[in-house]
């Protein structure tokens, strides 16, 4: 059966954070292929999504104090790309993720 409670996290930072990816990777894709067919180049929105990935990465940051994880290690890997917070996220998500797979 389809629970939607798997799909938000316990933490609310980390909803925040998963939220502001999904909006950066969406925008970001439609954003750049717009600029592509119209001809402008695609650096801006480039840009644009390495200074949203700031805010998701400051979020993941705070989401891994609160759960007794060194902040800075997970707030500074995933400010580098929005790849590494996506795996950042999941690292974070991990044991809440495995717990919910084991009740079903």
């Amino acid at each position: 059966m389809f629970d939607s409670a798997f799909f938000s996290p316990v933490e609310p930072n980390l909803a925040a954070a998963l939220r502001l990816l999904f909006i950066e990777f969406a925008v970001g894709l439609v954003s750049a292929f717009a600029l592509g067919q119209l001809g402008f180049p695609v650096e801006p929105v480039l840009i644009a999504m390495s200074l949203l990935n700031l805010w998701v990465a400051w979020h993941l940051a705070k989401s891994a104090k609160a759960m007794g994880k060194n902040a800075i290690l997970y707030g500074a890997v995933s400010a580098l790309l929005p790849g590494f917070a996506l795996f950042a996220y999941f690292q974070l998500r991990q044991h809440e993720l495995l717990t919910a797979l084991d009740r079903e």
